[in-house]
């Protein structure tokens, strides 16, 4: 498990033309089983989770009812 989600990098603002971030991510790394990755809360206070799991695992997941009333897969 590893969390950013402390961090205020939604609170960056690139200038008058690009202006504040809309999506922080995490640097590209490889993935294990079992990580889970905690990305900066949003302005409205989302934080957006990447997981790695099995096919299996994320398909039961995807499935869970206690999953989809507190989150969403996106992909």
């Amino acid at each position: 498990m590893s969390s950013w989600a402390k961090e205020a990098c939604h609170d960056f603002d690139f200038g008058r033309i690009l202006g504040r971030a809309e999506a922080i991510r995490r640097p590209s790394f490889e993935g294990w089983e079992g990580l889970a990755y905690m990305m900066p809360r949003t302005l409205s206070g989302e934080i957006v989770v990447a997981l790695c799991l099995r096919p299996e695992d994320l398909e039961a997941l995807k499935r869970d009812r206690e999953f989809a009333r507190w989150g969403r897969y996106v992909g």
